[in-house]
């Protein structure tokens, strides 16, 4: 009779450490294919939620759309339960989705594959913020309008809708762009330190945390790229 033999204990553990080892090594592979191609999903959103911008500007004279409108909820064409981006109730809307809704039609692009499924703040579902304070009622191209498209921020990665500069420090603007939130899906440069930023010509690239912030404030850095800003008020 012949006698069957198993594995030993060794030979066991010999096979779960190299399946270990294994493990370790391909996992972060893995996981930085993974994020790479939630990167590259996002720079396309972005690069559509540009190029839906600059045809509204198209259809209304070369402008961007306005930043501070409020929609009554009966002027409001799409299905509620995909595009109501507040809270009930609210008396209200405003957001810039509505203004390029008809050139995307899907509210599912201004969801970053590497976001949250909503902002924390106020329950505004989307992922991206638009740089209104520098952009909003400007001819988008370089006559009359914004100087230099190509190098100014439109939209971006955040984790608040709308960018600006509130009161005398950059403090706001980091708030609004998640650099003080601890959860990755909630800050702005969510894909490896990175913000991906859609700009004013429709190109996209990638912009490091440090580098967004660029021109940011003070009075001396006035309307010049990237972001465009208007003179200080406050």
């Amino acid at each position: 009779m012949k006698c069957r033999h198993g594995f030993t204990l060794i030979e066991l553990l010999v096979v779960i450490a190299i399946i270990a080892i294994l493990a370790a090594i391909l996992f972060p592979v893995f996981e930085r294919a993974r994020a790479k191609a939630q990167s590259a999903s996002c720079q396309s959103q972005l690069k559509q939620i540009g190029l839906a911008f600059l045809m509204y500007a198209q259809d209304y004279d070369g402008l961007f759309p306005e930043g501070d409108m409020l929609f009554r909820r009966a002027d409001w064409p799409y299905n509620l339960n995909e595009w109501d981006i507040h809270y009930d109730p609210c008396p209200g809307k405003s957001g810039w989705a509505f203004y390029i809704a008809p050139y995307v039609k899907t509210a599912a692009i201004f969801m970053c594959p590497s976001g949250p499924t909503h902002n924390q703040d106020d329950g505004l579902r989307r992922s991206y913020g638009w740089n209104y304070q520098g952009t909003h009622l400007r001819v988008c191209g370089a006559y009359g309008g914004i100087e230099f498209p190509a190098e100014t921020y439109l939209v971006c990665d955040a984790a608040y809708p709308y960018l600006s500069r509130k009161g005398c420090t950059l403090h706001w603007l980091q708030t609004w762009l998640g650099h003080f939130q601890t959860n990755p899906k909630y800050q702005g440069h969510r894909h490896n330190g990175m913000h991906n930023v859609a700009f004013c010509d429709g190109h996209v690239k990638s912009v490091s945390q440090n580098a967004i912030l660029e021109n940011a404030g003070g009075a001396a850095n006035n309307n010049i790229p990237p972001w465009n800003w208007p003179a200080w008020e406050d």
